[in-house]
């Protein structure tokens, strides 16, 4: 079973099943999707992820095509910015309610991959912020003010965590 300590932040529901789904070497993401383009950036990032600690490559595509993973976004699924995450026998389904919660459940499943490779543990979470607004503030006035590389660095991973202001005093 998976520990939601390993999520973060810890998801709004998570339901495990037995069982797990094995990535093919190399398949497809699908962007099931009007425009396509809105998504491209958030579809580059779970290619990267996947390629990089799953040891898979997978080329992204749009329309409805026969892939292992599938994005899509589906304004009736719930609150803003949430999304819905789905890996089982058929593979992987981010559904998000706006291109926000797409970005939110492809982060999710990065942080999957991370942990578990190309062998994922078969679940259902759906999930979606409890404010609107989350941030951090990182004071540099008094201390060495970090390089632009350690900056990138520190909003990837804040953006992994659903945070979505930082702020520099």
């Amino acid at each position: 079973m998976i520990s939601t300590l390993h999520l973060l932040p810890k998801p709004q529901h998570l339901i495990q099943h037995d069982g797990s789904f094995v990535l093919q070497k190399q398949d497809f993401i699908a962007l099931n999707v009007e425009r396509p383009s809105e998504l491209f950036f958030t579809a580059k990032r779970v290619q990267q992820a996947l390629h990089e600690y799953a040891d898979v490559k997978f080329e992204i595509v749009g329309g409805d095509l026969p892939a292992q993973l599938r994005i899509m976004i589906d304004t009736s699924i719930g609150k803003s910015e949430g999304y819905r995450l789905t890996i089982g026998n058929g593979g992987i389904e981010i559904v998000g309610c706006d291109p926000a919660g797409v970005f939110y459940g492809v982060g999710t499943l990065i942080q999957l991959i991370q942990t578990h490779g190309a062998t994922l543990p078969s679940l259902e979470i759906e999930d979606y912020p409890d404010f609107p607004a989350r941030g951090v503030m990182l004071d540099i006035s008094r201390d060495k003010v970090p390089t632009m590389e350690t900056l990138y660095e520190l909003v990837d991973m804040l953006a992994s965590w659903k945070i979505n202001q930082f702020q520099l005093y």
